[in-house]
């Protein structure tokens, strides 16, 4: 019996670029391994899959210049990126937001411990410094983030601390309603709704930490204004259950195709899954012994979910009759 090997799930430069040909080029160059880890914080930050691949492009320049000049990542610097930014501008090749993604993957490669170190800060700039590290140590002992989480809202904390006070001694207890709506209307129309509303999530949590720490008297969270969900702005959030029970007897079940949408209709019915967590069920993910679904959420996280008799009946009917034979191990092809 043939054993067919479990696909992975994509991460990194994988949910940028489908073609395995581009990911291992990628993979090969002077920064291949600093690329993955990056290509996780921007989707975390949640870039768009254009956005994204621009991005690891222009860091793939950045890897070749290094190559040309005789350098590695650990060598990049402040000079070292004015200097690959100088040599793009002569050249005619920096396009708009490449600056920015320069110096923000410096920053990856320092957090990363990769880069040296930054210049030693002014008073100023060190105050800046340890107050973001003290919102970075809440973030990870207190709530318990991701890194790749409290990265990004640290990168937006900082982001607003030096659009609001720049090289000026750093005052929060100074910040006024009126800051925290100029800086989100400039920035939340940007890189998309994603990346809006982790901007925001991330400004209410510092303002609580800042209340939390006795940094500030009044929680300025309740003024970080709201980013609407565009998308979802004409459908209804929800559906009552009569109307869930007239979707499903709308399945033609006299029909493959219809005991296919059947089956998938009572995992995210009965079951509360996730539309991306039903096509990536595989089929050992399906335990009949114990009657039980394991299931890839969020986080790569796996959850465990009881096989009920009306959801088991649905896929076995599916499964013997309609599914056609495949190489894949995905339930529903």
């Amino acid at each position: 019996m043939t054993v067919m090997k479990r696909e992975k799930p994509r991460a990194g430069i994988a949910l940028y670029y489908l073609d395995q040909a581009t990911i291992q080029r990628l993979h090969s160059g002077s920064l291949g391994l600093h690329l993955e880890s990056y290509a996780a914080i921007l989707a975390e930050a949640g870039y768009a899959r254009l956005t994204g691949q621009i991005k690891l492009r222009f860091l793939v320049k950045i890897g070749e210049w290094l190559r040309r000049t005789r350098r590695t990542a650990a060598d990049l610097d402040e000079a070292a990126i004015s200097a690959f930014l100088y040599t793009c501008r002569r050249r005619r090749a920096l396009h708009r937001g490449d600056q920015r993604t320069a110096w923000h993957f410096l920053e990856h490669l320092r957090h990363e411990g990769v880069a040296p170190a930054a210049p030693l800060a002014s008073q100023e700039e060190s105050q800046l410094m340890s107050l973001e590290r003290r919102y970075e140590n809440h973030l990870r002992k207190e709530r318990g983030l991701s890194a790749a989480t409290v990265k990004v809202y640290r990168w937006w904390v900082h982001r607003f601390l030096m659009w609001r006070f720049g090289k000026r001694p750093l005052s929060v207890w100074e910040l006024h309603p009126s800051d925290i709506s100029s800086f989100v209307v400039k920035h939340a129309g940007f890189g998309g709704l994603r990346r809006a509303q982790l901007m925001v999530t991330a400004l209410r949590s510092f303002f609580r930490f800042l209340v939390g720490e006795g940094e500030t008297r009044i929680d300025l969270s309740v003024s970080v204004p709201r980013v609407s969900c565009r998308r979802l702005a004409a459908g209804p959030k929800y559906i009552s259950d009569s109307e869930v029970e007239l979707i499903l007897a709308s399945c033609d079940r006299s029909k493959p195709a219809g005991r296919r949408d059947y089956a998938i209709l009572l995992l995210l019915a009965r079951l509360g899954l996730r539309a991306g967590e039903v096509a990536g069920l595989e089929l050992g993910d399906i335990d009949w012994r114990s009657g039980e679904i394991r299931v890839l959420g969020k986080g790569l996280l796996r959850d465990r979910m009881p096989l009920v008799p009306e959801v088991g009946e649905a896929l076995v009917a599916y499964l013997r009759r309609d599914r056609p034979r495949s190489s894949s191990r995905r339930v529903f092809l």
